[in-house]
């Protein structure tokens, strides 16, 4: 599935990862990425979310407020078991 934890993760990883170096395309790649990954609505997205927050990778909390504010909107459903066992990692 295209939407799951570990695809959407790597993607991350390697946006912000490209964006860390002040490239303004790389930085509106991930930008643009974090955006949509807050509407994605899966359990998935909110646990990479989740992750990216404990990461820091966000330029300031004005960014990571929308970001995560954005989850209630969109989320489907919370999937018990995924939500979890990704929450005591």
């Amino acid at each position: 599935m295209a939407l799951d934890y570990n695809n959407l993760k790597s993607v991350a990883d390697q946006l912000y990862r490209a964006a860390s170096s002040g490239n303004e395309e790389a930085v509106a790649k991930a930008n643009i990425f974090g955006e949509l990954l807050g509407s994605a609505g899966t359990t998935a997205s909110a646990m990479v979310i989740k992750d990216l927050l404990l990461q820091k990778k966000f330029d300031n909390a004005r960014d990571a407020a929308r970001i995560l504010t954005a989850i209630p909107f969109h989320i489907r459903s919370v999937g018990g078991e995924e939500a979890k066992k990704k929450s005591t990692s």
